[in-house]
Protein backbone atom coordinates (compact mmCIF):
# COMPACT_ATOMS: atom_id res chain seq x y z
CA UNK A 1 0.00 0.00 0.00
CA UNK A 2 2.80 2.36 0.65
CA UNK A 3 4.31 1.43 -2.51
CA UNK A 4 1.68 2.37 -4.82
CA UNK A 5 1.26 5.27 -2.63
CA UNK A 6 4.32 6.83 -3.54
CA UNK A 7 4.57 5.30 -7.12
CA UNK A 8 0.99 7.45 -7.39
CA UNK A 9 1.63 11.04 -5.73
CA UNK A 10 5.68 10.98 -6.51
CA UNK A 11 6.65 13.08 -3.51
CA UNK A 12 9.63 14.96 -3.33
CA UNK A 13 9.60 14.69 0.29
CA UNK A 14 8.83 11.68 2.64
CA UNK A 15 8.44 12.47 6.38
CA UNK A 16 8.46 8.78 8.34
CA UNK A 17 7.58 9.80 12.19
CA UNK A 18 5.62 5.74 12.38
CA UNK A 19 6.99 3.89 15.31
CA UNK A 20 5.71 1.74 17.88
CA UNK A 21 6.96 3.83 20.63
CA UNK A 22 4.72 2.47 23.51
CA UNK A 23 7.82 0.87 25.59
CA UNK A 24 5.97 -1.87 27.02
CA UNK A 25 4.34 -3.45 23.77
CA UNK A 26 8.00 -3.24 22.67
CA UNK A 27 8.80 -5.58 24.97
CA UNK A 28 6.16 -7.30 25.14
CA UNK A 29 6.06 -8.14 21.49
CA UNK A 30 9.70 -7.64 20.18
CA UNK A 31 9.02 -9.16 16.69
CA UNK A 32 6.32 -6.55 16.06
CA UNK A 33 8.22 -4.07 17.23
CA UNK A 34 11.66 -4.67 15.05
CA UNK A 35 8.91 -4.77 12.23
CA UNK A 36 7.61 -1.40 12.70
CA UNK A 37 10.77 -0.01 14.05
CA UNK A 38 13.63 -1.79 11.93
CA UNK A 39 12.43 -3.21 8.95
CA UNK A 40 9.57 -1.00 7.85
CA UNK A 41 12.05 2.11 7.95
CA UNK A 42 14.44 0.41 5.51
CA UNK A 43 11.76 -0.91 3.13
CA UNK A 44 10.41 2.56 3.45
CA UNK A 45 13.96 3.98 2.41
CA UNK A 46 13.82 1.62 -0.68
CA UNK A 47 11.07 2.34 -1.84
CA UNK A 48 11.53 6.97 -1.40
CA UNK A 49 14.72 6.40 -3.23
CA UNK A 50 13.26 4.39 -5.92
CA UNK A 51 10.96 7.60 -6.91
CA UNK A 52 13.73 9.83 -6.12
CA UNK A 53 12.45 11.32 -2.98
CA UNK A 54 14.30 12.49 -0.12
CA UNK A 55 13.16 11.05 3.40
CA UNK A 56 13.20 12.42 6.40
CA UNK A 57 13.33 9.69 9.22
CA UNK A 58 12.51 10.52 12.64
CA UNK A 59 14.13 8.25 15.85
CA UNK A 60 14.61 9.18 19.01
CA UNK A 61 16.82 10.08 21.62
CA UNK A 62 15.92 6.21 23.75
CA UNK A 63 18.93 5.00 21.44
CA UNK A 64 21.26 6.61 24.02
CA UNK A 65 21.13 5.65 28.07
CA UNK A 66 21.24 8.76 29.01
CA UNK A 67 24.49 8.66 31.27
CA UNK A 68 25.90 11.42 29.96
CA UNK A 69 23.04 14.11 28.36
CA UNK A 70 23.05 16.85 26.10
CA UNK A 71 23.70 14.28 23.28
CA UNK A 72 24.39 14.98 19.35
CA UNK A 73 23.61 13.04 16.16
CA UNK A 74 27.32 11.44 16.08
CA UNK A 75 27.24 10.55 19.69
CA UNK A 76 27.39 6.36 20.23
CA UNK A 77 24.28 4.73 20.81
CA UNK A 78 23.88 2.71 23.72
CA UNK A 79 20.12 1.49 23.59
CA UNK A 80 18.57 0.07 26.46
CA UNK A 81 15.24 -1.54 25.92
CA UNK A 82 13.65 -3.12 22.64
CA UNK A 83 12.22 -0.41 21.55
CA UNK A 84 15.00 1.94 21.47
CA UNK A 85 17.20 -1.32 19.94
CA UNK A 86 14.67 -1.43 16.75
CA UNK A 87 14.98 2.25 16.89
CA UNK A 88 18.41 2.44 15.58
CA UNK A 89 18.03 -0.39 13.94
CA UNK A 90 15.82 1.32 11.46
CA UNK A 91 17.94 4.35 11.45
CA UNK A 92 21.01 2.50 10.22
CA UNK A 93 18.31 0.50 8.05
CA UNK A 94 17.68 4.14 6.61
CA UNK A 95 21.59 4.75 6.11
CA UNK A 96 22.12 1.89 4.35
CA UNK A 97 19.49 1.69 1.98
CA UNK A 98 20.84 2.80 -1.58
CA UNK A 99 19.21 2.43 -5.29
CA UNK A 100 20.99 2.34 -8.35
CA UNK A 101 19.12 3.19 -11.60
CA UNK A 102 19.88 0.63 -14.25
CA UNK A 103 18.17 -0.52 -17.69
CA UNK A 104 15.41 -1.98 -16.85
CA UNK A 105 15.48 -1.86 -12.61
CA UNK A 106 16.18 -0.20 -9.78
CA UNK A 107 18.58 -2.53 -7.97
CA UNK A 108 17.87 -1.80 -4.12
CA UNK A 109 21.56 -2.42 -2.45
CA UNK A 110 22.63 -1.97 1.20
CA UNK A 111 26.37 -0.53 2.21
CA UNK A 112 28.01 -2.10 5.47
CA UNK A 113 31.49 -0.03 6.10
CA UNK A 114 32.84 2.25 4.27
CA UNK A 115 32.84 3.34 0.30
CA UNK A 116 35.61 3.19 -0.88
CA UNK A 117 36.62 0.58 1.71
CA UNK A 118 40.15 2.16 3.72
CA UNK A 119 42.20 -0.57 3.36
CA UNK A 120 41.31 -0.88 -0.35
CA UNK A 121 40.22 -4.61 -0.45
CA UNK A 122 37.71 -5.12 -2.50
CA UNK A 123 33.74 -4.70 -1.38
CA UNK A 124 32.28 -8.40 -0.79
CA UNK A 125 29.29 -7.97 -2.87
CA UNK A 126 25.82 -10.43 -1.40
CA UNK A 127 23.07 -11.37 -3.50
CA UNK A 128 19.92 -11.10 -1.92
CA UNK A 129 18.06 -14.16 -3.12
CA UNK A 130 15.66 -16.22 -2.15
CA UNK A 131 15.19 -13.10 0.89
CA UNK A 132 16.00 -9.83 0.06
CA UNK A 133 19.33 -8.48 0.61
CA UNK A 134 18.13 -6.76 3.72
CA UNK A 135 18.36 -9.44 6.20
CA UNK A 136 22.31 -9.42 5.79
CA UNK A 137 21.85 -6.91 8.12
CA UNK A 138 22.69 -9.42 11.17
CA UNK A 139 25.36 -11.23 9.01
CA UNK A 140 27.58 -8.11 7.78
CA UNK A 141 29.36 -7.22 11.35
CA UNK A 142 30.51 -11.10 10.87
CA UNK A 143 32.79 -10.20 8.30
CA UNK A 144 34.51 -8.15 10.54
CA UNK A 145 36.76 -5.16 8.79
CA UNK A 146 35.38 -5.72 5.40
CA UNK A 147 33.10 -3.24 3.42
CA UNK A 148 30.35 -5.72 2.34
CA UNK A 149 27.32 -4.39 -0.25
CA UNK A 150 24.59 -6.80 -0.42
CA UNK A 151 21.68 -5.87 -3.31
CA UNK A 152 18.49 -7.11 -3.98
CA UNK A 153 18.82 -8.33 -8.10
CA UNK A 154 16.62 -6.70 -10.66
CA UNK A 155 13.26 -8.41 -10.49
CA UNK A 156 13.53 -9.67 -6.66
CA UNK A 157 12.84 -8.28 -3.11
CA UNK A 158 13.29 -4.37 -3.26
CA UNK A 159 14.28 -4.38 -6.81
CA UNK A 160 11.08 -4.29 -8.98
CA UNK A 161 11.86 -4.56 -13.18
CA UNK A 162 10.35 -1.64 -15.41
CA UNK A 163 10.90 -3.28 -18.26
CA UNK A 164 8.56 -6.13 -18.20
CA UNK A 165 11.06 -9.09 -18.60
CA UNK A 166 11.29 -11.85 -16.24
CA UNK A 167 14.53 -13.37 -16.57
CA UNK A 168 17.39 -12.93 -13.91
CA UNK A 169 21.14 -12.58 -14.30
CA UNK A 170 22.64 -12.43 -10.91
CA UNK A 171 26.39 -11.83 -12.73
CA UNK A 172 25.22 -9.16 -14.78
CA UNK A 173 23.65 -6.98 -11.48
CA UNK A 174 26.91 -7.91 -9.55
CA UNK A 175 29.04 -6.59 -12.46
CA UNK A 176 26.66 -3.19 -11.95
CA UNK A 177 26.84 -2.54 -8.73
CA UNK A 178 30.62 -3.08 -8.29
CA UNK A 179 31.73 -0.63 -11.23
CA UNK A 180 29.10 2.11 -9.51
CA UNK A 181 30.36 1.09 -5.55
Amino acid sequence: AVERLLDQTRPDWVINCAALAIIDACEADPARARKLNSEFPGKLAAYVARGGARLLHVSTDAVFDGAQGNYVETGSPNPLSVYARTKLDGEQAVAETKVLSVDGAEIVYDVYGPLPPADGRPVLLMIGQPMDASGFRALAPRFGDRTVVAYDPRGLGRSPRSDGRVDNDPVDFARALSRHV
